[in-house]
């Protein structure tokens, strides 16, 4: 939906699946070395993995980016990168596919950010894919303390 599929959540389930393998195979198809535009299948994927590690992979990697996706949504506004309805829109997708959209009550803000330094995109501080002005790009050298403060104001699910 956020990389260049907007209004999937909407179509039918066949039509879900073509249109997320044809999107994604023209990614890797246009960046076959991951040089490029291929970053942007990683939305969502930073806050992702940090949960998928710190529930010792008891969260699910689609229930993981499906919370990273929202994550992204909130940094990006917290960012001034896209406005409180985009925002939103990020949580209301999600929610739709009936996806987790906060938290695990476990974890601690400080261990996923501890965990977010660890991923491969992060080569200059804090590293994202997130949603703005002329759609998602990679943005480097978030800042910790607006990461942190994003993360606090998630919601917790059970």
């Amino acid at each position: 939906h956020f990389i260049g599929a907007p209004g999937l959540d909407r179509l039918p389930l066949l039509d879900q699946i073509s249109a997320s393998v044809t999107l994604k195979a023209g990614i890797v198809a246009s960046d076959e070395r991951d040089a490029g535009p291929r970053h942007l299948l990683n939305y969502g994927h930073t806050l992702g993995h940090a949960l998928e590690r710190a529930t010792g992979f008891a969260l699910r990697h689609g229930e993981g980016v499906a919370i990273g996706t929202v994550f992204a949504g909130r940094l990006a506004g917290a960012l001034g990168r896209i406005g409180p309805e985009r925002v939103a829109e990020h949580h209301d997708v999600v929610a739709r596919y009936g996806l987790p959209t906060g938290l695990p009550p476990q974890v601690s803000v400080s261990e996923l950010v501890e965990l977010m330094r660890l991923d491969k995109k992060a080569t200059d501080g804090l590293t994202f894919v997130l949603d703005g002005p002329d759609g998602p790009s990679l943005v480097r050298g978030v800042p910790e303390d607006t990461v942190s403060a994003t993360l606090a104001d998630m919601p917790r699910e059970p």
